[in-house]
């Protein structure tokens, strides 16, 4: 009783734990036009602040679950906590952009400990039925997260300017990082053998650099596609390696001898292209283009995050009921009104207009994404689950660094080196182009999705 009792406190304090690094993000996306203004970034530069983020966590994810599963994931996900406080509070003392990326790169990083070890001890504490309630109570507070972010930035914004909003990231990740040590008890072992290969974790880290820069500065000429060239040739190269590895980063043959596992990471791979693209482009539309404030944009993006926290769970409760396909499969088709929305923005239309869209990608992404996790969880048994979250984590963040590639490229296109601030005119145009992709991988997600479920039956 007493270890059913010190079980659910735990549960608890990994839940909240959760919130911490979904503000972080989303409280940045609303504090891009204050960053601009401050530091003087490039349109190119001020995408980077987001996408770097993206880029660290993606190159980390799979490195991160292979060494939680091998040693001690508790441990990891502790010190992640606190890694993450400690650059959260230094980037608003920063002046200098190249260092502010890096640090963002950095966090990003440090954030994979966290996505990976969370949902694998959670996974240990419930029984496997439970799983689908206990995986979207974790993704709802995600999503409060990603509300309270947006709407607690406007006013920290207007209080301290852009850097309240890393310093009250860092003070909320230090609240939780106490409350977990407080609760999780860990005990550091040693690996009985190394649990990837060291040299092509570096590999996929520069692959990834080499193609999120690229593509950044692909406007620059020869050197910036010789870089994007070289990090898909790095990516190329890693794919192989992982085939003939005996601890491989990636288990290549594991994962095709795992369709549910692989169909599942499709679908979330070409959905998440919409995810943080569209609430970085939202955020930048409504102060930019429709002249409203930080406040404002920030109430109007939580309402999306808002839906996102609250539909979550009964999602993960349809999902422990019904077919977590059919669940998810509705989430893709709301998202795909969501893009068709987003590509008719012209600069005419009304904010109402916006929240519509806004509130078709909280919907879509709360039904989405618990059946999904509980769908790539449960093809995996439970001593390898770190590794299935690590999976499920880089398909979704493989997806959002996409999305995030795909809004610097056109940004790169339309504003060239200069502030998107001097050409409002232009974005409207600009975030048209992208949505007009976004609608085409949405269309993908939700055909393979009906396709996989018809191949299930």
């Amino acid at each position: 009783m007493q270890e059913a009792g010190r079980n659910r406190w735990l549960l608890f304090a990994l839940l909240a734990s959760q919130f911490a690094p979904a503000y972080m993000f989303s409280g940045v996306a609303v504090a891009l036009p204050d960053i601009s203004l401050d530091l003087k970034p490039s349109a190119r530069e001020l995408g980077l602040v987001e996408t770097l983020f993206l880029a660290g966590s993606t190159s980390a994810l799979l490195p991160m679950g292979r060494l939680a599963d091998a040693t001690d994931r508790r441990t990891i996900y502790k010190w992640g906590l606190m890694l993450f406080a400690l650059t959260s509070a230094l980037i608003p003392f920063v002046r200098w952009v190249p260092l502010l990326l890096a640090l963002r790169f950095l966090q990003g990083m440090v954030s994979a400990s966290l996505t990976t070890s969370g949902p694998a001890i959670m996974g240990e504490l419930v029984t496997p039925e439970r799983r689908g309630r206990v995986f979207g109570a974790a993704i709802g507070v995600t999503y409060a997260g990603l509300s309270a972010g947006p709407l607690c930035a406007g006013y920290l914004i207007r209080i301290g300017g852009w850097q309240a909003v890393f310093w009250g990231g860092a003070m909320l990740l230090i609240v939780f990082a106490a409350i977990t040590h407080a609760f999780m008890p860990a005990r550091w072992k040693r690996a009985e053998k190394t649990p990837f290969h060291v040299p092509s974790a570096l590999l996929l880290m520069l692959g990834v650099l080499g193609v999120v820069l690229g593509a950044s500065f692909w406007s620059e000429g020869g050197p910036a596609i010789a870089l994007l060239l070289a990090g898909l040739v790095l990516a190329a190269v890693f794919v192989h390696w992982q085939r003939v590895l005996h601890t491989p980063v990636l288990d290549w043959q594991a994962l095709q001898r795992n369709p549910v596992l692989k169909s599942a990471l499709s679908v979330q791979y070409l959905l998440y292209l919409n995810a943080y693209a569209n609430i970085v482009l939202i955020s930048l539309y409504l102060q930019i283009v429709l002249q409203k404030s930080s406040i404002v944009a920030g109430q109007m993006i939580a309402v999306g995050s808002a839906l996102m926290a609250t539909i979550a769970p009964l999602a993960g409760i349809l999902a422990d009921r019904w077919k977590p396909r059919l669940v998810a499969s509705l989430g893709v088709a709301a998202i795909v009104v969501m893009s068709f929305m987003g590509a008719a923005l012209d600069g005419s239309e009304s904010a109402g207009f916006v929240m519509g869209l806004l509130i078709a990608h909280g919907i879509g992404f709360a039904l989405f994404s618990t059946p999904n996790m509980t769908i790539a969880m449960g093809s995996m048994p439970t001593a390898e689950m770190g590794t299935a979250s690590a999976l499920s984590a880089k398909s979704r963040a493989l997806g959002m660094i996409s999305g995030m590639l795909l809004v610097a490229m056109v940004f790169t296109s339309v504003f060239g080196s200069d502030p998107v601030q001097q050409h409002p005119g232009e974005l409207d145009e600009a975030a048209s182009r992208i949505y007009a992709v976004l609608c085409g991988s949405s269309l993908a997600a939700l055909a393979l999705a009906f396709w996989n479920g018809h191949r299930g039956r």
